[in-house]
């Protein structure tokens, strides 16, 4: 069919710059090609070339795609069924997952070029979208917990302790004046940079240790939450603050919920002095009861 022909080639080496790999395939032989510049896939020892692509994708699949995914190149790749989907423009991307170096890798199958009344052939483009399937799978994930706790706390940070990746839900304004990223790729230096803005000089240095990978894992090493307070100033107001750390189920991610206590704060302190009150009147009527044993003492 394609017999290195020089224009397929070109065709394939400007796709490969968006794509892993690409599959081009006549739709009427069966024949293909496929091209890939990536290394994790030529060790996967994928048939390059053959007389009948949906055969081969089968075989290929039963070695390299993860067993849970499999089903899907068994029912959903069939001929007749993917060249039905192409006509009608129905043809969705397929997402599943190679087993590189044992571990799973997502990809997405999409169809670059389908046939038409005039072509016989199309074109499959193969692309490596593992962190950023992983990132929306974890944002799902952070997204539940988010709605279970947002009732207690007003921000949680779904942090990732290999990556350093993080998420950020707040279901009050506060923080929002303070412009702080609700995403990004290092949680730790992101709140190093913003404690030395917002944090009570007074609490900074305590607020940059619970903040500190290495502290935080210390905190973490034998219990399942560490909680701490402190104070922000927000708006030229002090703003009381409970960080509780708390590990995610897996044991790979933590989650930072932080909390404003200011009416907490306010109820202790007020308790502080009706009972400074009540001491100060007991001492009074006390010394008052003395003073009167006194003067009957002198009266005998």
């Amino acid at each position: 069919m394609i017999d290195n022909d020089m224009i397929f080639n070109k065709i394939a080496e400007a796709l490969l710059i968006d794509y892993t790999s690409v599959y081009y395939v006549n739709a009427v032989t069966n024949e293909y090609q496929w091209y890939s510049a990536d290394s994790e896939f030529h060790s996967l020892n994928i048939q390059q070339h053959g007389d009948d692509f949906f055969k081969n994708l089968i075989d290929d699949a039963d070695k390299v795609i993860y067993e849970e995914d499999k089903h899907i190149f068994m029912e959903d790749m069939q001929k007749e069924k993917l060249l039905a989907q192409m006509k009608k423009g129905t043809m969705q991307s397929i997402v599943y997952r190679l087993m590189i170096d044992g571990k799973p890798v997502y990809h997405t199958l999409r169809l670059i070029r389908g046939t038409s009344e005039n072509d016989d052939y199309f074109i499959l483009g193969v692309l490596n979208i593992d962190e950023e399937w992983r990132m929306k799978k974890e944002r799902e994930t952070f997204d539940q917990i988010a709605e279970s706790l947002a009732e207690h706390y007003d921000t949680l940070y779904y942090i990732d302790i290999e990556t350093n990746n993080y998420f950020e839900y707040s279901s009050t304004d506060i923080y929002k004046s303070l412009n702080i990223p609700n995403t990004g790729n290092d949680f730790f230096a992101e709140s190093s940079k913003n404690i030395k803005k917002i944090v009570h000089p007074d609490d900074k240095e305590k607020v940059l240790k619970m903040y500190h990978k290495k502290d935080m894992l210390r905190h973490l090493r034998n219990k399942k939450m560490f909680s701490a307070s402190y104070r922000l100033i927000i708006s030229d107001r002090i703003v009381h603050i409970r960080c509780s750390q708390i590990w995610a189920r897996d044991k790979k991610h933590i989650i930072v919920c932080l909390e404003n206590i200011d009416a907490e704060v306010a109820t202790r302190k007020a308790e502080v002095t009706r009972l400074d009150g009540r001491i100060d009147t007991e001492t009074r009527e006390r010394k008052a009861a003395d003073i009167q044993l006194q003067r009957n003492i002198d009266r005998e």
